[in-house]
């Protein structure tokens, strides 16, 4: 049996833009919309669609079982390779604030230069790092420093996004504040 690739090309990419659909659409969290999506692939998967696994002619079809299992291997596989990155620095971000040490950077910001928006630019820099740190290290500092939380959240995410090629946006908290 031979399809059209254009309908296959739509086919493979169909968990994808439910997804994709589920969050912008009706704007579900992540979660629920990779359910959906994850639910989608197991459909298409039970599918005996052309191109599921090529084999000898009159083999009898893949196993989904192993499908799944794979499926799995490669999910877990990813969220501990998040876990990794996050972990370390939700712990550094724990015993910055036992030990007070957020304080202690504002107060050395604060002696580096007493202007706001400089003061936002270096911790930005500091979150430019990436790998999950921008957010669990660089807002509480923002925090500290006085932006409101969720101008913080999104400044620490975007810091994130830096090194990747995306433009990063304009801070709008950072204009008018130079007086604070």
């Amino acid at each position: 049996m031979s399809a059209p690739p254009l309908l296959l090309a739509l086919l493979a990419a169909a968990p994808i833009l439910v997804i994709l659909v589920a969050m912008l659409g009706p704007k579900w969290p992540a979660v629920r919309a990779a359910a959906l999506g994850v639910g989608v692939a197991l459909v298409l998967l039970a599918l005996p669609l052309p191109f599921s696994v090529p084999r000898a002619a009159g083999a009898p079809l893949p196993d989904v079982g192993m499908f799944v299992v794979g499926i799995g291997a490669e999910a877990s596989f990813l969220t501990l390779g998040i876990l990794w990155i996050l972990w370390p620095a939700l712990a550094l971000h724990a015993y910055q604030q036992q030990r007070g040490a957020l304080r202690t950077l504002e107060r050395g910001l604060l002696r580096v230069t007493p202007h706001r928006p400089a003061q936002l630019l270096l911790v930005f820099f500091e979150g430019a790092a990436g790998f999950g740190a921008p957010i669990a290290m660089c807002a509480p500092i923002l925090v500290s420093l006085g932006v409101p939380l969720r101008r913080a959240r999104h400044a620490a995410h975007g810091a994130g996004r830096g090194p990747r090629g995306h433009r990063p946006r304009r801070c709008r908290h950072a204009r008018g504040s130079a007086g604070s």
